[in-house]
């Protein structure tokens, strides 16, 4: 289970543009609400589900062990 926020990137600290995560997120549309959106089908002015969450969860995290594999 993930307890996910899913903001703006409008509200995250400038630095943290170099995190893996941050990189990871708009590499899979799963930065912001509007991108989730807009990729992923999923309605905006709703609280994101935990199986919603889970499955964007599941799409960074993929993403991020197929750049550790390219390495």
């Amino acid at each position: 289970m993930h307890d996910v926020q899913w903001t703006s990137a409008l509200h995250r600290p400038k630095r943290s543009v170099d995190h893996p995560v941050f990189i990871a997120q708009h590499a899979t549309a799963t930065c912001c609400r509007e991108c989730i959106r807009k990729w992923h089908k999923m309605q905006l002015g709703r609280k994101l589900s935990q199986v919603q969450q889970d499955y964007l969860v599941d799409v960074i995290m993929t993403w991020i062990q197929k750049e550790l594999e390219s390495e």
